[in-house]
């Protein structure tokens, strides 16, 4: 692939990172990022997302998915509750802030994307 081409996605790739981070609080982690889009896909699909599920699908350990699902929980992203066919089993959803500011991320990377100029943070002085 030509560097220019290598140039353009790595500062659509930096915008996206820059975005997440604005919107969504994602910074040294990556795993927040990955419950959110987990969770965000299942409910745009109206599907419901059990912990246990989550677990299966993200690469990570299930202590440290526990650390961020308590973290998210604390900050007011997330909820789990028992679900109404088992009760032993929790089901992960969002909440309104992350509902809120993930239509807010939607709309600004739509238009970021589509303008193809990365905010000023993403920028990066690269020689081709």
């Amino acid at each position: 692939m030509p560097k220019l081409k290598q140039l353009h996605s790595l500062k659509l790739l930096l915008t996206v990172r820059a975005e997440c981070s604005k919107y969504l609080g994602i910074s040294h982690s990556l795993i927040p990022f990955d419950i959110f889009t987990e969770l965000m896909h299942s409910e745009l699909e109206g599907k419901e997302l059990s912990v246990k599920q989550l677990f299966g699908k993200l690469p990570y350990s299930d202590m440290g998915i526990r650390y961020h699902i308590r973290q998210l929980t604390t900050d007011g992203w997330i909820e789990t509750n028992p679900t109404k066919k088992d009760h032993r089993v929790k089901s992960i959803h969002s909440k309104e802030k992350l509902r809120v500011q993930f239509a807010l991320l939607s709309e600004s990377l739509t238009v970021a994307l589509s303008n193809h100029q990365p905010p000023e943070s993403a920028q990066l002085n690269l020689l081709v």
